[in-house]
């Protein structure tokens, strides 16, 4: 842990070096607790969803990107969380996934397990520059499952 007033500097360099930071609060007052403090993680941050001024570059997009599968068709979205611009697209071959991936420059890029290990070492070539390639089990990354989220999402407007 380290103190609120000097954590911004501390989340920046963690972040800009591949770490994924939790953020956490007291959740009781000190003075009117016994022993430890309760604490709870408040938020993660993480390349692709840091939004204050310090960890974010003015002049360049800060994409989080992600892609699924669904042979023959690839769709991809990515979002800058910190202007809430959100990008999706679809197409029918690896190259072209590569080449907006490449485009779109991400500075984190979230992935299914299963896709193939070529693949994973494609992505990796071109996004040099990413600190964090999160992978999701195929569970988590269903198309239904996320296809009934943003459905449920989209009804509770």
């Amino acid at each position: 842990g380290v103190p609120y007033h000097s954590a911004d500097s501390y989340i920046d360099t963690l972040v800009n070096n591949g770490y994924k930071v939790a953020i956490c609060e007291q959740m009781e007052d000190p003075k009117q607790t016994k022993g430890m403090v309760r604490r709870e993680v408040v938020r993660i941050v993480t390349p692709g969803t840091v939004m204050e001024q310090g960890g974010v570059d003015d002049k360049q997009n800060n994409y989080i990107l992600s892609f699924v599968m669904n042979q023959p068709e690839i769709a991809l979205s990515y979002c800058d969380v910190s202007t809430g611009e959100l990008k999706v697209t679809h197409f029918n071959d690896e190259a072209t996934l590569l080449n907006e991936i490449t485009t779109i420059n991400p500075n984190e890029v979230v992935i299914n397990d299963n896709i193939s290990d070529n693949l994973k070492r494609q992505i990796n070539m071109v996004t040099e520059t990413i600190t964090v390639r999160e992978t999701l089990s195929s569970e988590i990354y269903s198309v239904n499952q996320t296809e009934h989220k943003l459905m449920y999402q989209a009804t509770q407007l």
